[in-house]
């Protein structure tokens, strides 16, 4: 199962940590994590992870270069595992369900998520539907597009590499089109099946992150910090 990983040479710390909470929390996960690199190039994560897991693709640090890039390595109407750096993993409460829902691929599907947060019914359509024994509620947008969950090439192009949006832009100008009709079915689960938490605000690091890197050992990045604390746990 391909996984994009969303991030550029500065968050390569980062996304370091992000991977290391997957093999942490998922020590056989399914996935094959492609990561971007502009400068550097962070051969220690193959080293540490395998090359079975680790691809390394070198790009533009530009958004939309990097978009491309990742999704290059794509076929049309295949899902990936959507892991931006901006998101670690704190529990696969339900692993089975991800697997399961892999094998439901039908071209009107645009794609299944795992969490949601204390507005995510503002998202929701009265309608559910049953896909593979899971009764999943129907999205009308694309709302918390920017977690962790399995997602189409076709939906990702239309965000992120939308023509009203330049070459490099700043995240928050996807908001406005993530509240479009999306192109595809997005569907999400009436509960969290994953627990996660951000690892970044705004581009700084929040308190949660540094606090979990220190007690799983790692170096903590010389990236500025914020005071806010962003945990998404049952």
């Amino acid at each position: 199962m391909k996984a994009i990983c969303f991030t550029f040479d500065r968050n390569m710390p980062i996304m370091e940590y992000v991977l290391h909470t997957y093999f942490k929390c998922w020590p056989d996960n399914p996935f094959v994590f492609h990561v971007p690199w502009n400068k550097i190039k962070p051969d220690y994560l193959v080293e540490k992870y395998g090359a079975d897991k680790i691809k390394l693709l070198q790009t533009d640090s530009r958004v939309k270069p990097t978009i491309r890039t990742l999704l290059s390595v794509v076929n049309p109407d295949e899902f990936v595992w959507w892991a931006q750096d901006d998101k670690y993993i704190l529990d696969f409460k339900n692993k089975q369900i991800i697997k399961d829902l892999y094998q439901f691929n039908a071209s009107n599907i645009g794609g299944f998520m795992f969490t949601k947060n204390a507005d995510a019914h503002k998202s929701y359509l009265k309608s559910t539907t049953n896909i593979g024994s899971h009764n999943l509620i129907k999205k009308k947008n694309h709302h918390q597009i920017f977690q962790p969950q399995l997602i189409k090439k076709e939906v990702i192009e239309y965000l992120y590499l939308n023509d009203r949006l330049e070459e490099h832009y700043q995240l928050l100008k996807l908001y406005p089109i993530m509240d479009f009709k999306p192109i595809k079915d997005l569907y999400t689960t009436s509960i969290n099946q994953i627990n996660i938490a951000e690892s970044l605000d705004c581009g700084k690091m929040t308190k949660n992150l540094v606090y979990n890197m220190t007690e799983d050992g790692f170096k903590i990045p010389e990236l500025p910090q914020c005071e806010k604390t962003m945990i998404y746990k049952d």
